[in-house]
């Protein structure tokens, strides 16, 4: 009895879904080390003046090429100009993970953000809003992984500043 095509292929995709992902040194749970694109914002924006209440944040890559991520809290800017916003809520999601030289990869399957935008002039409310989900596509940024330290590097958009942000392992 001769197999059809499809199931030919059938233990080639299962095989390559479960393949384990390739740098060891990221499988565990890691915790941010302050909030480096908060600090980015306040070095590009004179004047502005951000808080940032992290009330959790973890992401937990795993050795069969999956992740997760969960960040909660909240965030206040204030312009110069009497502009404010406020955002806060959950970010985060899961999906699976690669590296290829110096480069993570996260293919987000899953996003869980559910946050809200408030935008104000002068105390008088301008908008409100969800925050959209995530990015939709790949997310790619450049690594070091070492021991119980992680960075992450990741090149801002129209300016080509780099923004690093540490982690450290979680000790459980």
């Amino acid at each position: 009895m001769r197999k059809s095509a499809s199931a030919a292929l059938l233990p080639l995709l299962l095989a390559s879904a479960a393949a384990p992902a390739n740098d060891a040194c990221l499988v565990g749970g890691w915790e941010p080390q302050g909030n480096a694109f908060a600090e980015w914002m306040q070095r590009r924006n004179p004047g502005l003046q951000m808080q940032v209440q992290q009330d959790s944040a973890r992401f937990e890559f795993r050795a069969d090429g999956t992740y997760s991520a969960d960040m909660r809290g909240s965030a206040t800017a204030r312009g110069s100009d009497g502009m404010a916003a406020k955002a806060g809520g959950r970010f985060g999601g899961s999906g699976r993970w690669t590296t290829s030289g110096d480069t993570l990869t996260l293919h987000q399957g899953v996003d869980r953000t559910e946050a809200d935008l408030e935008l104000s002039r002068s105390g008088a409310t301008v908008a409100r809003s969800r925050l959209p989900a995530g990015a939709g596509g790949p997310l790619t940024y450049g690594y070091r992984c070492e021991g119980n330290r992680l960075e992450l590097r990741m090149t801002m958009p129209g300016s080509g500043d780099v923004v690093v942000q540490p982690f450290l392992r979680e000790r459980r």
